[in-house]
């Protein structure tokens, strides 16, 4: 923290997404990547199954959590807003592709996990810079 808020917002930002999308991928990637090398799962279609099933139950986990730390602050107005959009599919989407890129780069190609890793948090975080408009 004393780090942090010495540096500038848009570095301070930057470490912030960068951090939150290295910490995303390795929660829904790991156990996969585990699966993978002990070989209990070997086709890529498994795979593929693997990281829907695990960015589902991200975005589940992470929009209860939202949801929570929301209805405590707010009740229900930016509660319904956010989550009465049905715009649910593109994070879902999001969160299945990165962690898709994690998987198959490691279980298809053999890329060793931590190259996986570092291949989508760098196209995560992209995504991320890319919503919160870009440093500035």
């Amino acid at each position: 923290l004393a780090i942090a808020t010495n540096l500038p917002i848009s570095y301070a930002l930057f470490a912030i997404l960068v951090a939150a999308a290295t910490v995303e991928e390795i929660a829904k990637s790991a156990g996969i990547a585990v699966l993978v090398e002990h070989r209990i799962v070997a086709s890529s279609r498994q795979v593929i199954a693997l990281a829907f099933l695990s960015a589902l139950g991200f975005l589940v986990g992470e929009k209860l959590l939202l949801f929570v730390s929301l209805s405590v602050v707010a009740q229900t107005a930016l509660s319904a807003a956010l989550f009465n959009t049905g715009f649910l599919i593109v994070p879902l989407v999001a969160h299945f592709v990165f962690t898709t890129i994690v998987c198959l780069l490691n279980a298809r190609f053999r890329v060793r996990y931590p190259f996986a890793l570092l291949a989508a948090v760098v196209v995560h975080s992209a995504y991320n810079l890319l919503l919160a408009g870009g440093l500035q």
